[in-house]
C-alpha cells in the first residue's frame, strides 16, 4: 500500500492523482499509522513508518488539491493536507532535511499550491523514502523533483533559496555514493546560487552556508585538492558565526561546528599538518559540547578525530578520551538506530590500539548491523574494510590463516558495494594488493600471485 501510493504521488500522473484507488490508498494508509503498534514488514521503527506514512498522504492530499477542478474538493483536500502535515508533520528523529519542517504547515486557507511548491514537496517525500529505504531510485527522483521546483521556483523568495539548498544538498549526497564528479560540480554550482539567493532574500542564509561548505568540501575530496578545502573550511566558519549571531538553534550550530571539524580533518590527511588535526577535535568538541543532547553522528566523529590523533602523536590521554566517547555514541545509537554500525566501527579503531579481540568483535557487529542496500554502499563498504584491517593486525600477531583470508574476503566484498570510480575503490584495492603479497609471502599459494599479476596487469 505504502509503495503503492509513493508510486502514485512520486510520478504526479493527473491520471494517477485522481485515481480512486490512491485515494483509499491513502485513507487506509493513515489508519494503518495511526495503529498502537504498527507491523510494517519493513526494519524500521514503528515512529520513523508513521512519519513516512503520514507525511506521504499529506502530500498526496496536497497535489490533489493542484488539480482538481471544483472548488469544494479543493478546500476538502487543502483541510486533509493540513490536518496530517499538523499530525506527523514533524518527525522526532529528525531523519528528514531540516528545511523540511518549515514546510510542514501546508498552504493556507484555500490556496492551491503552485507547480513549485508541489515539485518541491514531491521532491522531499522522495528523499524521505531513500532515507528509509536506501534506494538510489528515490534520491534520483528526489533531484529530479528539486530541478523542477527551482526551474518552477520564484526567484527572490525564500522558497526558491531552500530548493536551491536542497537540490545542493541531494545532488552533493548522491555524489557520495556514486562518486560522480559531475553531481560534486553541480551540487557546488546550487551551493553557490543558494548562497546568493538567501543574501539577496535575507532568509536561509545559515542552512545555505552549511550545505555549501558540505558541497565544496566533498568536492575537493573527489579532486583530491587540499587548496580547495581552505574555501569549505572559510564558509563554515562564516556559517557558525551566522547561526550564532542569529540565534540558529544549538542543534544547527553544533552540526555546523561538525561539519568544520570533517573540512580540518580532510585538510589534516591531506597535508599531514597536525595543527589542522588539533583544530578538528576542538570543532569537535565544539559540535559535542553545543548539542542539546548526545548526538552519536558528532560523537562517533570525534571519537575517530581523536583515534587518529593518538596515533599521530602517541597520547594515550587521546587514546583514552576516544574510547569513551565512542562508547557514548554507541549508547546514544541503541539497537536500531541508523548511527549504531557507524558508532561501532569508529570506536572498533580506537579498540585497535588496545584490544584487537575487542576491535573485531565491535567491527564484526557494525558489519552484521549495517542494512542491505544496494551494490552502492561505500559505508558498508568502509566498515568491512575496517574489520578486514583489525584482522589482518591480529594475523602480523598470531599468523592464524583464517584472519588473512578472512580479510582478502571481505575486501573482495568491500569492491563489490563500490562503484568503479568511487574514491574509496582505489584505497580498498591497495590493501587488497597488500593483503594478497602477505599472504602469498607467508603461505606460498600460487593463486595469490597470480592475482596479483593479474591486478598489477590491469592497472589496478
Amino acid at each position: 500500500m505504502h509503495d503503492r501510493l509513493d508510486a502514485f504521488v512520486l510520478y504526479a500522473e493527473p491520471a494517477l492523482l485522481l485515481d480512486p484507488m490512491a485515494s483509499a490508498d491513502a485513507s487506509l494508509l493513515v489508519q494503518f499509522a495511526s495503529r498502537r503498534h504498527v507491523e510494517t514488514g519493513r526494519p524500521v521503527a514503528d515512529r520513523e513508518f508513521r512519519h513516512s506514512a503520514v507525511l506521504l498522504a499529506g502530500w498526496f492530499h496536497r497535489m490533489r488539491a493542484w488539480l482538481l477542478p471544483d472548488e469544494e474538493a479543493v478546500r476538502a483536500s487543502l483541510r486533509t493536507s493540513e490536518a496530517l502535515f499538523r499530525s506527523g508533520g514533524t518527525p522526532d528523529d529528525a531523519n528528514v532535511p531540516q528545511d523540511v519542517a518549515g514546510r510542514m504547515d501546508g498552504p493556507t486557507g484555500d490556496r492551491v499550491p503552485s507547480r513549485a511548491e508541489g515539485l518541491s514537496g514531491l521532491a522531499h517525500v522522495a528523499y524521505g523514502l531513500w532515507e528509509e529505504t536506501g534506494q538510489l531510485e528515490a534520491l534520483d527522483r528526489a533531484i529530479t523533483m528539486g530541478r523542477g521546483a527551482v526551474e518552477e521556483g520564484e526567484p527572490g523568495s525564500s522558497a526558491y533559496v531552500r530548493d536551491l539548498d536542497f537540490l545542493s544538498a541531494t545532488l552533493r549526497t548522491r555524489s557520495q555514493i556514486t562518486g560522480s564528479g559531475s553531481d560534486a560540480e553541480e551540487a557546488v554550482e546550487f551551493g553557490l546560487r543558494a548562497r546568493s539567493a538567501a543574501e539577496e532574500a535575507d532568509d536561509h542564509l545559515f542552512s545555505s552556508l552549511h550545505h555549501l561548505g558540505l558541497a565544496l568540501s566533498h568536492r575537493a575530496r573527489l579532486a583530491g585538492s587540499a587548496d580547495a578545502l581552505d574555501s569549505a573550511i572559510a564558509v563554515h566558519h562564516r556559517a557558525i558565526a551566522v547561526g550564532i549571531a542569529n540565534g540558529v538553534a544549538e542543534q544547527g550550530v553544533a552540526t555546523a561546528f561538525q561539519g568544520l571539524s570533517i573540512d580540518l580533518l580532510l585538510r589534516y590527511q591531506a597535508r599531514k599538518d597536525l595543527a589542522d588535526l588539533d583544530a578538528a577535535v576542538v570543532a569537535g568538541t565544539q559540535a559535542v559540547t553545543r548539542a542539546p543532547e548526545a548526538d552519536p553522528t558528532i560523537l562517533h566523529n570525534l571519537c575517530y578525530m581523536l583515534t587518529l590523533r593518538a596515533q599521530a602523536t602517541g597520547d594515550a590521554t587521546d587514546l583514552v578520551q576516544a574510547i569513551r566517547v565512542g562508547q557514548d555514541a554507541v549508547d546514544a545509537a541503541p539497537l536500531g538506530h541508523p548511527e549504531r554500525p557507524a558508532a561501532l566501527n569508529d570506536l572498533s579503531a580506537a579498540w585497535g590500539f588496545v584490544d584487537l579481540d575487542t576491535a573485531i568483535e565491535l567491527a564484526r557487529e557494525a558489519v552484521e548491523l549495517s542494512p542491505d542496500r544496494d551494490a552502492r554502499d561505500a559505508r558498508k563498504a568502509t566498515r568491512l574494510a575496517n574489520l578486514a584491517q583489525q584482522l589482518w593486525m591480529r594475523f602480523e600477531i598470531d599468523r592464524r590463516h583464517e584472519d588473512i583470508d578472512e580479510a582478502v574476503e571481505l575486501l573482495d566484498q568491500a569492491l563489490g558495494l563500490l562503484p568503479r570510480h568511487h574514491p574509496k575503490r582505489a584505497e580498498v584495492l591497495r590493501e587488497l594488493a597488500q593483503y594478497l603479497d602477505v599472504r602469498f609471502h607467508a603461505f606460498r599459494r600460487l593463486e595469490d600471485l597470480r592475482r596479483i599479476l593479474d591486478m598489477r596487469q590491469a592497472g589496478q
